[in-house]
């Protein structure tokens, strides 16, 4: 498998995610101590990301509510491997996003393809 450059990353971060992230990416991560590691973070969530949207064709109107999602699934699945157990697949997610009022029946509607798209990213 072609090894992926951190400038490509990120183009693909601004690319994916620049409706909700400040552009460009990369000019961001360099202020972490790690910025590798943030654009490798980041550009896991946009894989995630991109693939749920393609199979969902929601508005755009709702990428933002998706994106949360998304982006707490992939904070679940972090923690859990850290900790060294399987992630919380059943939880409801979104639920700590009380600002970004999240449509009623948005969640459960798009929780099985999120966390289908999620497990898929981690074992691949």
């Amino acid at each position: 498998m072609r090894q992926i450059c951190m400038e490509d990353k990120a183009s693909y971060i601004d690319e994916i995610l620049g409706f909700y992230l400040e552009s460009p990416f990369l000019s961001v991560a360099s202020e972490f101590p790690c910025p590798e590691s943030e654009v490798g973070n980041w550009y896991r969530i946009a894989r995630v990301f991109n693939a749920v949207m393609k199979e969902s064709r929601i508005e755009d109107s709702s990428k933002t509510f998706m994106f949360v999602l998304v982006e707490d699934a992939i904070s679940e699945m972090t923690a859990s491997r850290f900790m060294g157990l399987s992630p919380d697949t059943e939880q409801e997610l979104g639920s700590g996003y009380d600002n970004y009022e999240i449509p009623a029946g948005f969640e459960s509607k798009w929780h099985s393809l999120i966390w289908e798209k999620v497990l898929a990213e981690y074992s691949s």
